[in-house]
């Protein structure tokens, strides 16, 4: 299938509208077609493949200059992104995750063996952070991070090699993400719950604060065993050496707060699971908390959900919510967009696990440019003439 008819299409206007802020021709013509490429090519989206659709021959040089060594800046083709999305579909929800992107060897930024819950082992792998905009039917990745281990960020002659900036390094996850949102916040995208599995995330109360400080809706995800909570009616402080002792001791952890789950048959709610989270089916239960009282501010109200697959004799999965007033059918629904948007990222069709270069500015070059393939297949999937409707806004633009 030829490029160009691609590109004279709804490619073409749509990479207009996405790579404006590119300050060179070449870069955006690039960019085109590393998108079309990414659209359109079958199966792995390499460098080769994505050349092949474009005449082969120099094209593969010229793509892997775009990607690894070109110095355009990813951040403004990323705001673009965020807030044309915004202004044409409603977002539903902010998806913060995971990707786990295997790779082989250790050369390529970022790479390292780490446990990975979801495999149940050891994995050589980047692991980079997500920010997505869940807009309906699907989501769509708009920001990116990278984590770095010490072992990255200390070492000067693997960050030389890999072209990893100064100012990375010492920066935890919780950083990151409060980052990205705080990108979306600067750019006024509509707010919308924001929907995060904390549980592999160390203190996970702070980040509750640092949500809380920011106005934001959450449904968090939480260990089982971790003393975040209070019962509805009473003050707790987190359980420290330093607190006392006898107020500490209110502090409880989710599985205590539901530690009477067979005890109230009515408060159980049953809908259909996602493939990996629950035997197809999962009980759901919801009950009032109040967050244990910080440094920061007095604990506030909460509620907490759990989810306990048909025939479990405990819950796998718990869950703090702010939105305290909405109905349980309705945070279920948020978690499992969060779901979805995970399981889709596992087989992402549009690049996600395929970058071949072993840069830092490499690697968030090619996630920027999966990330507008991702917006493109969905309105052009959701709306047969999107295509029509692109080029038309761009002759206007």
């Amino acid at each position: 299938m030829e490029l160009q008819t691609h590109l004279a299409g709804g490619v073409r206007a749509f990479a207009h509208r996405m790579f404006q802020s590119m300050p060179r021709a070449d870069q955006r013509r690039w960019a085109e077609i590393y998108l079309s490429g990414l659209v359109n090519a079958a199966g792995r989206k390499s460098i080769s493949k994505i050349a092949e659709l474009a005449g082969g021959g120099s094209a593969v040089q010229s793509l892997q200059q775009f990607v690894n060594q070109s110095p355009w800046d990813w951040q403004p083709v990323r705001e673009a992104l965020a807030l044309y999305l915004a202004e044409r579909l409603p977002v539903r929800a902010w998806l913060l995750g995971y990707a786990v992107i295997h790779k082989r060897g250790d050369h390529s930024v970022g790479v390292e063996r780490r446990f990975v819950r979801d495999a149940g082992r050891l994995v050589n792998c980047q692991l980079g952070l997500s920010l997505q905009l869940d807009v309906g039917e699907t989501a769509v990745p708009v920001n990116w991070r990278l984590l770095l281990s010490r072992r990255w960020t200390e070492d000067a002659e693997r960050r030389r090699r890999t072209r990893i900036p100064e100012h990375e390094g010492g920066i935890c996850e919780r950083e990151h993400m409060l980052g990205m949102l705080d990108e979306l916040i600067t750019l006024r995208v509509p707010t919308a719950p924001v929907v995060f599995d904390a549980t592999d995330v160390p203190n996970a109360h702070r980040l509750l604060d640092d949500l809380t400080d920011r106005g934001l809706g959450y449904v968090i995800g939480v260990k089982g065993d971790e003393r975040i909570l209070a019962e509805p009616h009473l003050r707790a402080v987190m359980p420290t050496r330093q607190a006392d002792q006898r107020v500490g001791r209110r502090a409880l952890s989710p599985s205590e707060i539901l530690r009477g789950w067979r005890d109230h048959p009515s408060s159980h709610r049953v809908w259909p699971g996602l493939p990996g989270h629950g035997a197809g089916r999962v009980q759901v239960r919801a009950a009032s908390a109040r967050l244990v009282d910080t440094e920061r501010r007095p604990g506030s109200p909460v509620r907490l959900v759990a989810e306990r697959p048909l025939g479990s004799t405990a819950p796998t999965r718990y869950w703090i919510t702010n939105l305290v007033d909405r109905p349980v059918p309705e945070l279920f629904d948020l978690i499992t967009r969060k779901d979805r948007a995970d399981a889709n990222a596992a087989r992402d069709p549009y690049g996600l696990h395929d970058f071949e270069g072993r840069s830092y500015q490499g690697w968030h070059h090619h996630m920027t440019m999966v990330s507008v393939a991702h917006a493109y297949a969905l309105l052009t999937g959701a709306n047969t003439d999107d295509a029509d409707y692109l080029s038309s806004e761009n002759a206007t633009s």
